[in-house]
């Protein structure tokens, strides 16, 4: 679904473009997480609209709101690079939340794009979602949810807070301790094993066996050997007895991923095994009871696999009787800092770069800034939670020792950006170079101008408004930005040569002006 911006006034209104496929929840409200934070302990806490009545504004500044969902200590943003003043209104309508800068000097992104002026935000879909960053340290999450505060239920080894997860859990407690068949469906790496870990979990036959096999990677000549075990001599080559998969798991439980690839033969024995509740292992004269539950796992549409005849529709209906539905990452953009932070500690801890997360806030540059977040959280993950773990690993391996950590082109290149997601929120009359803020130009919004024109000065000069004179003496006065004649000749030239040359390339990865660089490479030796 590609957003479309219809206009309201002054404003444009970003909804989806088909509404028979949203999904609105007329209980719903707007709510703001906390995706990223120099302070990675507020990551995940969440202010909730609930109270803010249609035609009021809630002011986002350093001191107001305070995020009390899912927070250790409610509290507001709280960071001091933040200023006091606010520096985005946020106006609860009937048909989404209007944003507009507040007049505070900070660089606000919105979906990655420049926030310029209002917009209004429909968050009707409540798989809907729009990243806010803050200057280049903090990234919210605006998003739909509900208006209860924070659950108390266990989290059952599930990280993540939204609406979706929450009724995951509370599918899995409905039926635990039941020993009916659970079908458990999602796109691939959505963690649908973890699910039945959790089913187990929370189980009556929580200290019994856990058996996971995957049909998939089953060689099919040997699928009903070693699921349902064998005696010895019952084929060639069955030198000795097998207990199989059944057997191994007698009084627990059974997990059977890609129950869609299951072969012919694997499905017709399953089908009889739901219905007698007996097990005949190959070359066993009598079939015996087996007391296994039997949890499955699809990311495939099997009822079209019934159809085309690959998958028996009675096996189907007998697995189906219980079906829970993970949702995919895209759909619950809130959850995507707190499992993000979660696998960056993970490997942090292995590499011994952890205390990298507790900078101070006070530290005017921290190990991951919002930035970095920002991409992260508006990429589409085909390959869900298992995708942003590889990813995390990889942003903490290539950065293992470093004061600031970046992501390198490669990792950025393999994330896949949804066009229905990456959009400019801002209305089309703006003009860059228009603005009539005074006063002086702050290093974030600087920056922002500089990165926004790949550090072509004049490009930069003319958004902000200022001449290339003017920007120069900028640059100049701010101790983070770093200057050509800076540069060491040896790291000059060997970026030259990893760049094979191309200074637009030299000048993205050092981070200053084309033309300076093109002067300094003149004078250098």
């Amino acid at each position: 679904m590609r957003p479309e911006i219809h206009a309201a006034g002054n404003s444009p209104t970003l909804t989806a473009s088909n509404p028979s496929e949203l999904t609105v929840q007329t209980n719903a409200v707007p709510a703001l997480t906390i995706l990223w934070h120099p302070d990675v302990s507020r990551v995940g806490a969440m202010f909730s609209f609930a109270d803010v009545e249609r035609g009021q504004s809630v002011a986002l500044s350093r001191n107001l709101p305070v995020f009390p969902v899912y927070a250790d200590t409610p509290a507001p943003l709280g960071d001091p690079f933040l200023s006091r003043q606010p520096c985005l209104q946020l106006t609860r309508r009937s048909d989404g939340v209007e944003v507009a800068p507040a007049g505070a000097d900070c660089s606000i992104r919105l979906d990655g794009k420049p926030l310029h002026a209002k917009a209004v935000l429909s968050v009707a879909d409540r798989s809907r979602a729009f990243i806010i960053t803050l200057g280049r340290r903090i990234v919210l999450c605006l998003h739909a949810a509900a208006p209860s505060q924070a659950s108390s239920m266990d989290d059952l080894g599930m990280l993540g807070h939204s609406d979706a997860m929450q009724a995951v859990r509370r599918d899995v407690l409905s039926m635990a301790d039941l020993d009916v068949p659970v079908l458990i469906r999602g796109e691939t790496g959505t963690g649908k094993e973890l699910v039945a870990a959790a089913i187990v979990k929370a189980s009556r036959r929580a200290n019994k066996p856990f058996v996971a096999v995957n049909l998939g990677a089953l060689p099919p000549t040997l699928a009903v050997a070693e699921m349902l075990g064998r005696e010895r001599g019952a084929f060639t080559g069955a030198t000795d007895s097998r207990k199989g998969y059944f057997g191994e798991a007698e009084g627990g439980t059974l997990f059977l991923d890609e129950i869609g690839l299951a072969v012919p033969d694997i499905q017709t024995a399953l089908l009889r095994i739901l219905e007698t509740g007996q097990v005949r292992t190959l070359g066993s004269g009598s079939a015996k009871r087996v007391d296994v539950r039997l949890l499955a796992a699809t990311d495939v549409q099997l009822e079209q696999r019934v159809d085309a005849g690959t998958f028996l529709k009675s096996l189907f209906h007998r697995l189906s009787a219980f079906q829970i539905q993970l949702p995919p990452l895209r759909q619950r953009r809130q959850d995507i800092g707190v499992l993000f932070l979660h696998f960056l500690r993970e490997i942090l801890r292995e590499t011994g770069d952890l205390s990298r997360l507790e900078m101070p806030i006070t530290s005017k540059r921290v190990w991951l800034m919002g930035d970095a977040m920002t991409l992260v959280a508006l990429a589409s993950w085909p390959g869900n939670v298992r995708q942003l773990r590889n990813c995390a690993t990889q942003l903490a391996a290539s950065n293992r020792g470093t004061a600031a950590a970046h992501l390198d082109p490669t990792l950025i290149s393999a994330l896949d950006y949804d066009a229905s997601i990456v959009h400019s929120a801002a209305p089309k009359t703006h003009v860059h170079g228009t603005s009539t803020r005074s006063g002086p130009i702050s290093h974030e919004r600087l920056l922002d101008a500089l990165e926004r024109h790949d550090f072509r000065t004049t490009r930069a000069a003319r958004d902000l408004g200022i001449s290339r004179t003017t920007l120069y003496d900028h640059i100049r006065r701010d101790p983070e930005l770093r200057k050509a004649s800076d540069i060491d000749d040896e790291d000059l030239q060997r970026l030259n040569q990893e760049c094979h040359g191309d200074l637009d390339q030299v000048s993205k990865r050092l981070r200053v002006s084309v033309r300076a660089l093109r002067l300094r490479m003149a004078k250098s030796p």
